[in-house]
């Protein structure tokens, strides 16, 4: 989760939360995967361990998804 937090602060400058956004599905989705992936590997011996290479693939997925997700809605207006 911290992962998808400071990929949306520090990448996509997003620094106010939307009022009328409950849920983001789209970060749930990759907030999902990156626990799969954490567990995943959890039973491999990393020199960096386990949560930061998780972090890593977790904030990457989240701005492809994030990048994706822009390109769809500005193409169907």
């Amino acid at each position: 989760l911290f992962a998808i937090l400071l990929s949306d602060y520090f990448y996509f400058k997003k620094v106010t939360i939307e009022e009328n956004l409950a849920l983001n599905g789209d970060a749930l989705m990759v907030w999902i995967v990156g626990v799969i992936i954490y567990y995943q590997l959890a039973p491999l011996d990393l020199p960096l361990g386990t949560t930061f290479p998780t972090m890593i693939a977790t904030a990457l997925l989240f701005i492809l998804t994030k990048k994706g997700v822009r390109k769809c809605a500005l193409k169907m207006k």
